[in-house]
């Protein structure tokens, strides 16, 4: 389905000046660049901050319960706090390895992943993701590895069906890139801040299947057309999803929302420009 055709209008003169302008200025073809990829968790592992009920210290340790092998993906994130009898923490953690890229300069990138609520617990769980810094290997450490940065959350409602959802983790990702860091990893923890008692979500993923983990997506920013460069080409495809402030994109242009707040607007143009022929 195309966009309404008013809303295109709407965006106005301004829109166009700016477009036209850069049509102008920005019209040598950039260097090729390597494939978009998909790629799997190498690491990862769940780990329950429980110290046998004794209370929550932030730390996975051996005196937690488990730590991969367990299936405890697909058993969920939880927290649990003393009014309902118990104290104890589960987190899961999932590691990528960036070389496998191969892409130079800022990067979009998607964490896709499947959750569903629980029917242990009615409130909703506002899931945490966090990103830090990885080493590719199954370690107590990730439960508090850093240093963490927030990347997102999604709220799973109560007794919700599973679901699949996608998280903008672009800036995380070319952050690390750009520090020099070769693998990544994501922390998914209830929010630390949560009012309820007991909160859970069911992340859908086992431990004996990959393809069932969640997926890190990673496209050159700004790469339209999706033809591996930023260049002339990619103007005309960015001017077809542009949406104005506030306008949602379609979902096949999710990919040029470069700055993850929901909509196709002159400040992801703006960070277009930046990367446009290769410019870091």
């Amino acid at each position: 389905m195309r966009p309404n055709t008013s809303t295109v209008l709407q965006l106005g003169k301004q829109h166009r000046a700016v477009l036209a302008t850069a049509v102008l200025l920005l019209s040598q073809p950039g260097p090729a660049r390597a494939t978009s990829v998909l790629i799997f968790p190498l690491a990862d592992g769940t780990i329950v901050d429980a110290d046998n009920y004794g209370g929550f210290d932030s730390v996975g340790d051996e005196a937690d319960w488990s730590f991969n092998g367990s299936g405890l993906e697909i058993g969920g994130v939880s927290r649990s706090v003393p009014d309902v009898g118990a104290r104890f923490e589960y987190r899961t953690v999932w590691e990528y390895d960036l070389t496998g890229a191969g892409l130079s300069g800022p990067v979009t990138a998607w964490l896709t992943f499947t959750v569903k609520g629980t029917t242990a617990f009615l409130p909703d769980a506002d899931l945490h993701i966090f990103a830090y810094p990885a080493n590719l290997r199954e370690e107590l450490a990730d439960f508090s590895a850093g240093p963490a940065v927030f990347a997102d959350h999604v709220t799973v409602a109560a007794r919700q069906d599973a679901a699949i959802f996608s998280v903008c983790v672009g800036d995380v990702v070319t952050a690390e890139r750009a520090r020099g860091g070769t693998a990544i990893g994501f922390r998914f923890q209830i929010d630390p801040d949560s009012p309820y008692a007991a909160s859970q979500a069911h992340v859908i993923a086992k431990d004996a299947d990959d393809t069932t983990k969640p997926t890190l997506s990673i496209s050159l920013a700004g790469d339209a057309n999706r033809d591996d460069a930023v260049d002339y080409d990619d103007l005309g495809p960015f001017t077809y999803c542009m949406t104005g402030p506030e306008g949602a994109p379609l979902p096949s242009c999710q990919h040029l929302d470069l700055d993850c707040d929901g909509d196709i607007d002159l400040d992801d143009f703006s960070r277009l420009q930046s990367v446009f022929g290769g410019t870091q």
